[in-house]
């Protein structure tokens, strides 16, 4: 087969240099069918692998973004090809600019461009800084980002803490409806009407790609204070969420948000943790270059019915760790289609002695638990709810943290206790 006389488009990853032609154009594999330029709405091509391993893909495939696509950069026609550059991760290639400008400033020079910190919640997040809060699942990352959203937009304290009126962007790329039941119980718990100025985008996309898109996107409503993005999972737009490199670039452009966007906001960016992830290592998923990237990484830890919002990487002073409860709400006026009450979750800060209140009860009830199941070990739930005098859900939310502490184990089924757990039954 003979190539096209003139390509429109040339791609590049590193020395890899691949065509493509317009979409109006009908021609046969290999010259796969790629998107006209960057804002183009159709679907990504999948463009032919460079390397002889793999198969030609079918003309007009479509491909998953994150495996092909976002690999790519377009040059302008007739632009000469940057060359490579390996950096030795995972085969990445990155092209080298051609020149470098190196700005020279006296001490004196570069000490007069200092910009005073600016506090959009005071002590915790600073304008024009890029924070990571990273979390178990169900352990509040979603309802305190949210209660931070609402506090910076409606001017309320957050907790101890006083705000710097602004208007917040919430990317609520994971899970839109939930995101949407929670702001309508948040508002409601607070007394007050969904706010103007928390703008929700509920669309996830691989950020590297729609970046020009959501600035376009952002754009009309002027100056922004706050982007909360939800979750980095959601706008990952490179082939590896583990690896190193991918990881920086990503961060990269969560920090082009600030430069691009009006207003310089902050950046807070919620992020799932490393597997089997402790308090002591709570840090984001995937390689150290995006830890390293941030400028703080806020975490998330619940005990019981108590989350506490603290840091282990911060540029400024350190913050005293912040406490909130999970709180179910009811919300007025809603039913589900069988005509049932429908709840969400919202944060609520409390005070140390609430929390601590709160914890004693936590611990409390676990030794009933546990003492219900030395008690009747072969019992059963209900069982068990009876002699603790708890519900069955209580009794199930302690078996998980006993099960957490090592105190109690499943076998063919059945809670048992192990031989930690009978030694701290000797406690009670």
């Amino acid at each position: 087969m003979q190539p096209p006389a003139a390509h429109d488009r040339i791609y590049t990853r590193g020395h890899r240099i691949a065509t493509a032609v317009s979409p109006d154009r009908d021609l046969p594999a290999p010259y796969i069918r790629y998107r006209e330029h960057q804002n183009d709405p159709l679907p990504y091509r999948r463009l032919p692998p460079m390397s002889g391993d793999t198969p030609w893909p079918p003309d007009d495939a479509d491909c998953d973004p994150d495996s092909y696509a976002a690999a790519w950069r377009y040059i302008e026609p007739g632009a000469t090809a940057p060359a490579p550059k390996h950096n030795g991760h995972n085969g990445h290639d990155q092209a080298k600019p051609a020149t470098f400008e190196f700005p020279a400033l006296c001490a004196a020079d570069f000490c007069a461009q200092v910009r005073p910190p600016e506090y959009l919640i005071d002590g915790l997040i600073q304008r024009g800084m890029l924070y990571g809060l990273t979390a178990l699942t169900q352990h509040g990352k979603t309802a305190i980002s949210m209660l931070a959203a609402l506090s910076v937009s409606a001017h309320l304290h957050l907790g101890p803490c006083a705000t710097e009126r602004g208007r917040v962007i919430y990317l609520a790329g994971e899970n839109p409806d939930d995101v949407r039941y929670r702001l309508i119980a948040l508002c409601q718990s607070a007394g007050i009407a969904p706010p103007a100025d928390l703008i929700i985008i509920p669309r996830a996309a691989p950020l590297n790609d729609a970046l020009p898109d959501l600035c376009a996107a952002i754009a009309p409503f002027g100056e922004i204070s706050l982007i909360i993005v939800d979750t980095n999972a959601a706008y990952f737009g490179y082939a590896d969420e583990n690896d190193n490199v991918d990881n920086r670039l990503q961060a990269q452009d969560y920090r082009a948000l600030i430069d691009k966007i009006p207003g310089r906001p902050a950046v807070l960016v919620l992020c799932h943790p490393t597997k089997n992830a402790t308090l002591e290592n709570m840090i984001p998923r995937g390689g150290s270059a995006f830890m390293n990237e941030i400028d703080g990484n806020l975490t998330a830890w619940k005990n019981d019915d108590v989350v506490t919002l603290h840091h282990n990487k911060i540029r400024g002073p350190h913050f005293d760790a912040l406490q909130f409860r999970l709180a179910p709400t009811k919300i007025d006026g809603l039913l589900d289609k069988k005509g049932r009450e429908v709840f969400s979750v919202v944060a609520e800060y409390i005070t140390g002695d609430d929390a601590d209140a709160l914890l004693t009860t936590g611990n409390e009830h676990a030794y009933r638990v546990l003492d219900a199941i030395k008690s009747s070990p072969n019992g059963s739930m209900a069982m068990w709810a009876n002699i603790a005098g708890l519900s069955k859900s209580q009794v199930q939310k302690q078996i998980d943290k006993l099960l957490a502490e090592k105190f109690v184990r499943k076998k063919m089924g059945k809670t048992i206790l192990t031989e930690a757990g009978k030694s701290e039954c000797k406690n009670i």
